[in-house]
C-alpha cells in the first residue's frame, strides 16, 4: 500500500485530500485506491467501495478523488459529524481472478489504516464481498441494512418537494419520470412511484433487472439505456454511474426535473448553471441521496440500524430542498451554487 497524495496534487479532482492511497498486488491482479477528502481528529472519514471496470488507472484516480470530496458534502448535508472519504477496486483485466482472494486482500489494507476509513457497499461490491471484508477488517459498516432502499425513501420525498416547486402540487398520481438503473436504489424507487400512481419509463444495461420490473409493475415503458434520458417527462431520475449530465446530454434532455441516486451526475460544475438556465430544475446528488448514508451510519453508531431514527434524518432531505429553492429564486441562482451557500451556514 503506498501513499500517492503528493502524486496526485496536480490532478483536477484534488481538493487537498488527506490522504491517498495506491493498493497493488500483482500476484492476484489486484489494483485500488482509498482516498480521504479529510481527516479529523478521533472521527473516521466515511465511503462505500466501488468495483468497477475503469479503462485506466487515471480514471480510477478521478473517480475515487471525486467521490470522497462529495462524501464530505453528503455528511455535511445530511448533518452528520464525519467526513468523505472512497475506495474504487479495478476489476481486473484476467477475468478468472478469485473474487473472495480480492476482497479479502482489500479489507486487510483498509484494516492498515487502523480506522481513518469506515467502507461500505458502492456500485458491483454485493453483500458476499461485504462478509468477505468482515473476516479481515473491522472497519466495515452496512451489512444488513437495505441502505438502497432508504435513498430511494430520500429521493422519493425530494421527488415530491421538487414537484411541488415546480408544479405548485406534490400529487406524483399522473406524473410521468424516466429512470435511468434499476439497482439497489433505482429498484426500490420504481415501486414507490407507481404505488404512488406515476407512469414510469425504465432502462437498465443489464437485461434481468429489466424483465423482473417488467413482471412485477404492469404499464411500465422499457426504453434503451442510450435513450432513456431523451424521453419526454416531467422527471428525469438518473439512478447508474456518474457523469450522465454532461455536455452532450445537456441538448438531449426533454424533461422539467432531474433528480436521482446516482453520484456526480454532473460531469463538469458548470452544468448546474446551464441547466438552471434551461429551466430543468435540478436537485443536487450528493443531498437528496444521503439516505443510504444515514442508514449505514445509524448502524455504524447504535450497532443496529432503527428505522424511526434513520427516517427521522432522512426527512431533514426536503427541509434542506426547500431552503435551497428559496435561495434559489430570490437570487436567481443554481440550485448547486444555493445549496453551497445553505450548507455554509451550517458549519
Amino acid at each position: 500500500m503506498e501513499l500517492i497524495t503528493h502524486k496526485v496534487k496536480e490532478h483536477a479532482e484534488y481538493d487537498g485530500h488527506a490522504f491517498v492511497y495506491h493498493l497493488h498486488d500483482d500476484d492476484i491482479g489486484f489494483d485500488a485506491y482509498i482516498a480521504i477528502h479529510r481527516q479529523e481528529e478521533m472521527q473516521p472519514a466515511l465511503g462505500g467501495t466501488r468495483f468497477w471496470d475503469y479503462d485506466s488507472p487515471d480514471d480510477a484516480i478521478e473517480d475515487v478523488l471525486r467521490l470522497s470530496r462529495l462524501m464530505t458534502f453528503k455528511s455535511l448535508a445530511a448533518g452528520l459529524p464525519y467526513t468523505g472519504a472512497k475506495g474504487v477496486i479495478m476489476l481486473p483485466k484476467n477475468k478468472t481472478f478469485n473474487r473472495e482472494k480480492l476482497f479479502a486482500q482489500y479489507a486487510s489494507w483498509v484494516e492498515k489504516l487502523t480506522g481513518k476509513f469506515v467502507t461500505g457497499t458502492d456500485v458491483g461490491v454485493t453483500n458476499d464481498d461485504l462478509t468477505c471484508m468482515e473476516s479481515h477488517t473491522s472497519h466495515v459498516i452496512g451489512h444488513g441494512v437495505d441502505s438502497g432502499y432508504f435513498t430511494a425513501i430520500g429521493l422519493f420525498f425530494a421527488i415530491q418537494k421538487c414537484l411541488g416547486e415546480r408544479y405548485g402540487s406534490e400529487v406524483i398520481a399522473g406524473r410521468s419520470f424516466s429512470i435511468q438503473g434499476l439497482g439497489k436504489t433505482g429498484f426500490p424507487l420504481v415501486s414507490f412511484l407507481y404505488n404512488a400512481g406515476a407512469r414510469l419509463y425504465v432502462s437498465d444495461i443489464d437485461e434481468k433487472k429489466v424483465s423482473i420490473v417488467q413482471s412485477l409493475y404492469r404499464d411500465v415503458t422499457v426504453v434503451s439505456a442510450a435513450d432513456i434520458h431523451k424521453i419526454s417527462v416531467d422527471v428525469f431520475c438518473p439512478c447508474a454511474l456518474s457523469g450522465v449530465i454532461n455536455f452532450s446530454s445537456l441538448e438531449e434532455f426533454d424533461c422539467q426535473i432531474i433528480v436521482g441516486a446516482a453520484n456526480n451526475q454532473l460531469a463538469d460544475n458548470i452544468l448546474s448553471e446551464q441547466l438552471h438556465d434551461r429551466g430543468i430544475l435540478y436537485a443536487p446528488d450528493f443531498l437528496v441521496n444521503s439516505g443510504g448514508m444515514i442508514s449505514v451510519v445509524d448502524q455504524f453508531l447504535h450497532g443496529v440500524a432503527d428505522e424511526r431514527r434513520i427516517l427521522t434524518r432522512v426527512a431533514r432531505v426536503p427541509s434542506v430542498l426547500s431552503q435551497v429553492f428559496s435561495l434559489t429564486r430570490t437570487k436567481d441562482i443554481s440550485v448547486s451554487s444555493a445549496l453551497m451557500e445553505v450548507l455554509s451556514s451550517l458549519v
